[in-house]
This record gives structure tokens, sequence and C-alpha cells, in this order.
């Protein structure tokens, strides 16, 4: 999972994209960091009393075989000073470090988009938000990635 994932950001409360960012592979000081909270396991979606999720996993509507996946949260929780979306293809990626991040994201940020997921996987996703110096776990969730086939013209089967 050493790839980089493009994505754009959506903005809370926009009605557009801002600049492209890149999902990169977590790095040392991202992987080292103390997060003062963890869910007993990441394969139950769980949240604080803070946090929802929510997940828009669909096939793109204007580009062939792809597929768009937002990723979105709202958070109640008072000093939050930005945000941190970790996704991974593996049970254990967050624990073993291999996973992609978004790394820190500004407060006002409440959903982001990640292109070019590997279809028909099933992935692990967390938001943490950062209250002074350290990062909590505020929630997770797990979702699958579509398969978006495309067969060319839908009434008679070519382009």
């Amino acid at each position: 999972m050493n790839r980089l994932v493009s994505c754009c950001v959506l903005l809370a409360g926009g009605a557009g994209f801002a600049a492209a960012a890149e999902f990169a592979p977590a790095g040392e000081t991202v992987r080292t960091a103390t997060i003062l909270s963890a869910p007993a396991s990441y394969d139950r979606p769980s949240a604080d009393r803070f946090t929802t999720l929510s997940v828009d996993a669909r096939c793109s509507s204007t580009v062939k075989r792809a597929n768009e996946i937002t990723l979105g949260w709202k958070v109640k929780r008072e000093g939050a000073q930005a945000f941190r979306v970790d996704v991974s293809e593996f049970r254990d990626g967050f624990i073993t470090g291999r996973y992609l991040t978004s790394g820190a994201r500004p407060a006002t940020q409440n959903a982001i988009v990640l292109e070019a997921a590997a279809p028909g996987v099933f992935y692990y996703w967390r938001l943490l938000v950062r209250s002074g110096e350290d990062w909590v776990h505020a929630a997770n969730g797990r979702f699958d990635s579509p398969i978006c086939p495309y067969d060319g013209d839908r009434e008679g089967g070519r382009e």
C-alpha cells in the first residue's frame, strides 16, 4: 500500500472543492505520534460521544469505471484544532503502520473525497482530532469501495 491516492478536499459549508491534496503513506513521524485513545478493535465501527461519521461510496456519474468516496464527519468537541483522516485496506493497518494519511486538516473541514480507491476493496478508516499537542481517536469505520463497470452505450451496448 505504498501508492499515493489523490483526493480533493471538501470544506465545511463550502460549495465546491479546494485545491487538490494527496493521501500519502504514513511516514515515521505520523506513525510514532502519540494517539491518546484507540478502539478495542478497528473491526467494529465506533465513535466518541462528540463525533458522527458518514461515508458515501458510489460510482462516478462523470468518469467511466471510477468510484467516488466521500468520508464525512461532524465533531462537536470543544477545542478541536485540526483533523486527520487515515485509511487502510488492512485489518491491522493502523497498528502495523500500513495506512495512508491525509495529514493535518483544518478544524473547519468536515469531509474529504478519496479518489482512486481500488474497486471491491474493504477499507478501514479513522478520524483523529488534534487538541493541544496530542491526537485523539474520535471515530472509525469501514466501507466497501464500489466496483464500477462500464459497458458503453446503455441502449445498444456500444460506445
